[in-house]
């Protein structure tokens, strides 16, 4: 693992203009933010990959955005047996306990974030977005949240989920306009309680030729491959592990933890950093490929 601003231009797309996909992995909560969800009875989870650039003059710049939200009535437990020094970590109290198995609360996989027409499952995911020029802007928000009781009641009779993910809270591209409706009306329907992970809209910069014009001194580069988003206090959690830790299967695990056990389980283990996190991967195609590969039913 490194941080973004390790990445080097040179490793960079070459190309002006480029096709970002986003598919996110997991949220894990730390002890504490896991307390606070708890607290608010759940959680809402929202990853917004926007525009600075028009595609044309005729077209006003667009936005991805996917959003999961769960309740804790609503989501399941799975038996997590100690690891490899011999104590497992309660997610909720932060308490080591022995080598007895304990119940963890499963958070929702994060890949329904993707978009999915539920009338058409197996068309092509949309969680992509054109960035003219390579550049954009990326804002990832988690919070705490009491759902709309008549919202609950209609999704546990229309949606057959073990938590409160519907299928129309993915979201195809969206002009800008839509998207602060959007953003207006899901405020109405969930109660925020309290703030895990927010970001303000973080440019991010996807070619070379993106690094060579105007861009914010906050600027993020990214390249093909999978991310860890943390919030800002928590990264000192960080400092003298990275070169120990990896990503599996969208999963933060130490290298020194025990391969002959699930990853899930490996993401449990003490060595690895109490930090609250979100991963995703990113694959970053030129436009013109992905131009090639549409044609040809991609």
């Amino acid at each position: 693992m490194r941080y973004p601003d390790a990445i080097a231009d040179s490793e960079l797309m070459s190309d002006s203009d480029v096709v970002v996909t986003v598919n996110p992995y997991h949220f894990r909560p730390a002890p504490d933010d896991h307390k606070t969800i708890s607290r608010s009875k759940g959680a809402q989870v929202r990853l917004d990959l926007i525009q600075t650039r028009p595609i044309m003059n005729l077209i006003a710049p667009m936005a991805w955005a996917g959003l999961a939200a769960w309740s804790l009535e609503k989501a399941t437990y799975t038996n997590t047996s100690a690891t490899s020094n011999g104590a497992a970590t309660d997610l909720l109290t932060g308490k080591k306990r022995g080598n007895t198995k304990i119940n963890l609360i499963a958070v929702p996989d994060l890949k329904d974030l993707d978009f999915r027409d539920p009338n058409n499952p197996d068309a092509p995911l949309n969680n992509k977005v054109i960035l003219m020029g390579g550049s954009g802007r990326m804002a990832l928000n988690v919070r705490a949240v009491s759902v709309n009781d008549r919202l609950q009641t209609v999704l546990d009779k229309s949606v057959q989920y073990s938590s409160i993910i519907a299928p129309f809270f993915g979201f195809a591209t969206l002009a800008l306009p839509a998207l602060k409706v959007l953003t207006e009306l899901l405020g109405a329907v969930f109660n925020h309680r309290a703030v895990i992970m927010n970001s303000m809209p973080l440019q991010v910069l996807a070619t070379q030729d993106a690094t060579k014009g105007p861009h914010d001194a906050s600027s993020v580069k990214i390249v093909s491959g999978d991310y860890i988003a943390v919030p800002t206090e928590q990264t000192p959690h960080l400092q003298g592990n990275l070169d120990k830790l990896r990503v599996v299967e969208g999963w933060m695990v130490h290298q020194d933890s025990k391969t002959d056990v699930p990853v899930a389980q490996r993401a449990q283990d003490p060595l690895v950093p109490p930090v609250t996190y979100m991963s995703m991967s990113f694959t970053i195609q030129s436009l013109a490929d992905a131009q090639k590969d549409k044609a040809k039913g991609g």
